[in-house]
């Protein structure tokens, strides 16, 4: 299964792929061939899934996501890194605000056949516009200057209009609230719900990886991990 979650700036696309990382266990992190650079994640430990699970872009800091993957050729890359997970044997989950406005690569999924699922998130925009206030307060302090509304509702306007696009086309995509979108991913992969303290789900940024030598993909220190498709960009 390929999920794509969309919305626009502060709807919770980023937080809700942290709870769905915290379902799947340990996490290795995958680098760019030849850089440090963390283009994703993989949750390959078959005693926890039925199917390991791949995230597409990092999650090191506040704001993650294929956002992160930027350069001239990112949705190439990004993409392609989608296509490759889910032809390792992985679920793939991948989100962003890049990729909420996709539309053709997105519809060139579902024609080759792939499963896809776009899951939308119907978040008011008021409490869009907040979250993203919140994260400026949270970085700049209580003096930091509001976002420009118009610039959310100009994206989440881009957001509707792929979506619709998208159900002309017979992809298959729903919207949902964030704690139905969450339920929703979980019941199609099959994952195993365990209860996670919301501190956690909420750190801005992941414990740093151990350095290792010539390896891309850094397991935690106090875990064995089993063997794991290299997903770095070719």
């Amino acid at each position: 299964m390929i999920v794509n979650i969309r919305g626009t700036s502060g709807s919770g696309k980023t937080t809700l792929v942290r709870r769905l990382m915290a379902q799947c266990g340990p996490k290795v992190r995958v680098r760019e061939k030849g850089k440090k650079k963390i283009i994703g994640y993989l949750c390959p430990h078959p005693q926890l899934l039925e199917q390991g699970v791949a995230f597409v872009g990092s999650y090191e800091n506040p704001t993650g996501g294929c956002d992160t993957i930027g350069g001239p050729n990112s949705m190439d890359q990004i993409f392609g890194l989608v296509k490759e997970g889910h032809a390792r044997g992985f679920h793939v989950i991948y989100e962003g605000l890049l990729v909420s406005a996709d539309q053709k690569r997105t519809h060139e999924l579902h024609t080759l056949g792939l499963p896809v699922q776009v899951v939308c998130l119907e978040v008011p925009i008021d409490l869009c516009v907040e979250s993203i206030n919140m994260r400026r307060r949270a970085r700049k302090g209580q003096d930091a200057e509001p976002v420009n509304p118009r610039n959310t509702e100009s994206k989440w306007h881009q957001t509707k209009k792929a979506a619709r696009w998208l159900t002309e086309r017979g992809v298959p995509l729903t919207w949902c609230d964030r704690d139905s979108a969450f339920n929703l991913i979980t019941d199609l992969l099959k994952l195993e719900k365990h209860h996670v303290p919301q501190e956690l789900v909420q750190r801005e940024s992941p414990p740093p990886a151990p350095r290792a030598r010539a390896v891309r993909a850094e397991p935690p220190r106090a875990e064995q991990t089993p063997r794991t498709p290299d997903l770095s960009a070719r």
